[in-house]
């Protein structure tokens, strides 16, 4: 078949060889996928026309031919093949841009890399028995690297500093304690660092003066995080996930190019931050120990702002009033014992989303809502201590959605005349509110007239 240009062989379970494909000299992708008993692909003289090369849940494969001779092979992927131990790349793939591995366990060694001069993308997951990734002298074309639960990598590949590296991803490595480098990586964009358990140093960031997206998450033992805007001034994106270790956080104010800002699942974290004019979104959730918020009195370009599930906050910024752009708003719970929301008045010329999470105290929503006039989406959740919605919900006449949501003692909508002044209002959700459910029940409940005119009803089961 030397004028075979692509073969796929797909779902063949039965399939336990495939014939010499040395033959198939003008063959540019092959793609076998799901061959549960398919144990060898003969390749040994090498096919010089394959680009594309993709094997995928091959459970019982455990050889590939030898791939040093495919010279034009751009495209490597090879997904769901436990049983394959190795990769053979000896001499390196000239052509090679994008290599993918993933869900290889028995896999304990690929060949060596340095060669593949072409290579552009390096994606390697979930192969438990990998203990070294072989690049030691660079690769001068790589652009993204991602490695993610490989558990038995102890480090990062020594050769991966290049200045061509963009985006590098790091992930479940169980036993790594420091992630550094030893020269400046002119071209980062973006690091992304999650799942490093023992991880308590990320010496880094004073050599990527390009980064542009920060992402650290899950990493417990992660104490200090050094920045500096003169070492970082491209930072935009900054999110802190899950890093119960850090106590901390620094002087944002001079990062003059962050964007967004999101710290969620710092348990540690008691002190407020400082956070600089620029910011267009600040998101803090799940700091159960924060006891203040950063003030925002000169954050006008802020368009959304999350501050939730924060238990031990009392009160919020009064710097809210100087949001003009702000347009979604999501708040609460706070402090179980206040007795009230805490006070939040910002601008509503613009907001047009807004979230509400409650707690057992409250009797009431904010009376400060009744002013958003320009809410088209308003969420109400967690209001146990709330029998009735106010009058003055109806005062929201560009409210288009409502969603009511684990409401419990919740039994009455606002009056008839109210309802029907929200004139915009298509879409009303309830969800886990059974006192009020019941008295919604289509046709005969006695909440039903208030609400028989909106488009679209959605009332959940509990």
């Amino acid at each position: 078949m030397a004028s075979l240009r692509e073969l796929e062989i797909e779902d063949c379970d039965g399939l336990s060889s495939i014939g010499l494909l040395d033959h198939c000299t003008s063959l540019q992708e092959l793609e076998i996928r799901s061959c549960g008993n398919l144990t060898s692909i003969p390749i040994s003289q090498g096919l010089a026309s394959l680009r594309k090369l993709i094997i995928w849940k091959c459970g019982g494969l455990s050889s590939i031919g030898i791939l040093d001779h495919c010279t034009s092979l751009q495209e490597l992927e090879i997904s769901g093949c436990g049983n394959l131990t190795s990769i053979p790349i000896s001499q390196g793939l000239a052509s090679l841009r994008k290599l993918e591995i993933e869900d290889c366990d028995g896999l304990s060694s690929i060949g060596i890399l340095d060669h593949c001069t072409s290579l552009q993308e390096l994606q390697i997951s979930i192969c438990g028995n990998l203990t070294s990734i072989p690049i030691s002298q660079g690769l001068a074309s790589l652009r993204t690297l991602g490695i993610y639960r490989c558990g038995g990598l102890t480090g990062l590949p020594c050769g991966i500093e290049n200045p061509s590296l963009q985006d590098l991803m790091i992930s479940g490595f169980s036993s790594l304690e420091t992630i550094s480098f030893t020269r400046v990586l002119p071209s980062i964009r973006m690091l992304q660092v999650t799942g490093c358990d023992e991880l308590s140093c990320l010496a880094v960031l004073e050599y990527c003066p390009s980064l542009q997206k920060l992402s650290v998450s899950k990493c417990p033992n992660l104490a200090p995080i050094s920045f500096s805007a003169d070492l970082n001034p491209c930072l935009k994106e900054l999110r802190i996930d899950d890093c119960n270790g850090l106590q901390s956080l620094p002087d944002f104010r001079s990062f003059t190019s962050l964007l967004v800002l999101e710290i969620e699942e710092c348990t540690s974290l008691v002190c407020g931050f400082h956070i600089p004019v620029s910011l267009e979104e600040l998101r803090i959730s799940e700091c159960h120990n924060l006891e203040s918020i950063p003030s925002l009195d000169e954050c006008t370009s802020l368009r959304r702002l999350q501050v939730r599930d924060c238990e031990k906050l009392k009160s919020l910024s009064t710097g809210l009033r100087c949001l003009a752009r702000l347009e979604n708003l999501d708040l609460g719970p706070f402090w179980e014992e206040l007795d009230s929301f805490p006070d939040f008045q910002a601008p509503s010329q613009q907001l047009d989303e807004l979230e509400l999470k409650g707690w057992p105290k409250l009797k009431s929503l904010p009376q400060q809502v009744q002013h958003f006039t320009s809410l088209t989406k308003l969420t109400i959740r967690s209001f146990n201590g709330v029998e009735a919605l106010p009058e003055w919900l109806g005062n929201l006449a560009s409210l288009k959605h409502l969603t009511i949501s684990n409401c419990e003692n919740l039994k009455y909508l606002p009056s008839l005349k109210a309802m029907q002044r929200l004139t915009k209002l298509y879409s009303l959700e309830i969800c886990r509110c059974p006192l009020l459910k019941e008295r919604c029940t289509k046709d005969s409940g006695e909440e039903w007239p208030k609400i028989s005119h909106i488009r679209n009803i959605h009332i959940w089961r509990d």
